[in-house]
Order: C-alpha cells, then sequence, then structure tokens
C-alpha cells in the first residue's frame, strides 16, 4: 500500500509542478504503410475549432519514401500553431506485404501564437481562454495570493527530426507504432504580459 501512495505521490507532485504553458505543440506523427513503389498516402483531419491538419507522402522507387505535412493556424483559440514538414526515408517491406518499417528524418518550420485572451496562472492546466469581460490582472506579489497574467506572443520555430515506424495494413485501416526524436530551435521568441 505504501509502495502506491508514495507512486500517487509522485504523480500529483509532477502535475502540481509542472505548470508552465507550452510554446510549442507536437504534430501527429506519419504513420503510413508503403510495400512497393508508386503507393500513396494521403490523411486529413478537422479538429475543434477548424483546425486542420494534411498529410501526404508517396513510396518512390528502390523503396525510398517523402512526406509531407502542414497544420493551420485555428481560428477562435488564443494558444495555437501552424507549421509545415517535409520528411525523406526509406521503407523495408515485410515478407507479408502487409507492414513495412521505416525511417525518415524530417525538417519542419512553424509558428506558434498565444494571445490576446490566454492568461496564465502558477498552477495546473495554466493556459485556459480567458473570458471576454476579464480585466488585466494585477502582477503585484505583496498583495495578491492568485496572481494571473494576460498574455500575447508569438514564437517562429525550426524542427529537424528523425523518426522510426513500423505500420500495419488491416481490415479496419492502418495501425503505426512510431517513435520520434526531435530537436526543436526557437529562433525568434516575444512574450509580453
Amino acid at each position: 500500500m505504501e509502495k502506491y501512495i508514495g507512486l500517487l505521490l509522485r504523480c500529483l507532485s509532477v502535475f502540481f509542478l509542472s505548470s508552465c504553458g507550452t510554446t510549442y505543440f507536437v504534430d501527429p506523427v506519419s504513420t503510413p504503410v508503403f510495400t512497393a513503389a508508386g503507393q500513396g498516402y494521403i490523411q486529413g483531419s478537422l479538429a475543434t475549432h477548424t483546425k486542420l491538419f494534411l498529410e501526404g507522402a508517396y513510396a518512390l522507387p528502390f523503396n525510398y519514401t517523402v512526406v509531407l505535412t502542414r497544420e493551420n493556424f485555428a481560428h477562435g483559440l488564443d494558444n495555437d500553431q501552424s507549421l509545415t514538414s517535409f520528411a525523406f526515408g526509406h521503407f523495408w517491406p515485410n515478407r507479408d506485404s502487409t507492414s513495412s518499417f521505416q525511417v525518415l528524418a524530417g525538417f519542419g518550420t512553424g509558428s506558434h501564437r498565444i494571445g490576446p485572451n490566454a492568461y496564465y496562472t502558477p498552477n495546473p492546466g495554466s493556459f485556459a481562454m480567458a473570458p471576454r469581460a476579464f480585466p488585466s490582472k494585477s502582477t503585484d506579489t505583496t498583495t495578491s495570493s492568485s496572481l494571473e497574467w494576460l498574455l500575447t506572443g508569438n514564437s517562429d520555430f525550426r524542427k529537424y527530426f528523425i523518426q522510426a515506424i513500423e505500420a500495419f495494413r488491416e481490415s479496419y485501416g492502418t495501425l503505426g507504432v512510431a517513435v520520434r526524436l526531435s530537436y526543436l530551435d526557437q529562433y525568434h521568441y516575444y512574450l509580453a504580459s
């Protein structure tokens, strides 16, 4: 029982101590299934707030592959990003011709924006939609026990990544497992409270 209480306390401490807002959202990882040259893969998704994500991939001769993705800014969000990325790699089809292993290396560029209606509180769930009638809060640490700041900001970034994918084609669709190692270069960062 003490082991479970210790584990619970560690999980809760990570939750309560990790309250800073993000300036980058991880984009969906591509998992196309290629078993021969000339195959194509297109995927699109539309999430809440009209957030659009498009992805296309194509299998080139000699088992090479290219992947292009685009994520647009949504309408009405105050903590959002846009991203365009390109990847090139190689795939090895498995003997059953319904699965393959792929290795991709890629580059992406994008921009992240915050505000003008985002507010930060030093508590879990830092960024949230501020009510329109919500006035700008004081940042005086001597008089307020619950500090909040209205934020506006922008972060331009470049992303470099390597990923490995094991993908399977099933009767109901495709299933893939991917591991991605990324380096994010935020070369322009602006934040005002």
